[in-house]
């Protein structure tokens, strides 16, 4: 019966020294992961992707929408929101928030899909213009018929 209990108490014990140990880590050290926003006017990083944006129009039941695909050099970068659509007159802006997030990541291609839906807009020529933290990435230009 003694046995038991001994052999039973040395996995909680060592449970119990790796949870301290860990958590002494984690009280003494900086966060290792930290997000940024993503400098778009970088040619290091999006002068290399800017062509792997793509903008395609479409309407239905009389609502306009614009689907976007981003195609993201691997899995440190994240959209975390994707801005509402303003619109003046014919023209459609939005900025979207893209960040990094630092430490290392494999490579390995990462896409995101987002839908803006338009409502329903006036017959007309209209430009599309996306935006990453305000700074130009790409622009679309349609007709609603």
């Amino acid at each position: 019966m003694r046995k038991k209990i001994v052999c039973g108490l040395i996995p909680i014990g060592v449970v119990a020294i790796a949870i301290g140990c860990v958590l002494a880590l984690t009280k003494n050290s900086e966060p290792a992961i930290q997000w940024s926003p993503v400098d778009v006017s970088a040619t290091t990083w999006w002068g290399a992707f800017k062509n792997d944006v793509a903008l395609n129009y479409w309407s239905e039941n009389g609502k306009s929408y614009i689907n976007i695909t981003i195609s993201l050099p691997d899995p440190s970068h994240n959209v975390t929101d994707w801005g509402t659509p303003t619109i003046n007159g014919n023209n459609i802006e939005v900025s979207a928030e893209v960040w990094k997030r630092t430490g290392g990541a494999i490579t390995v291609l990462v896409t995101f899909h987002h839908t803006y839906d338009l409502g329903v807009l006036q017959h007309g020529d209209y430009t599309f213009t996306f935006k990453v933290w305000d700074t130009l990435v790409k622009t679309i230009t349609f007709t609603v018929p």
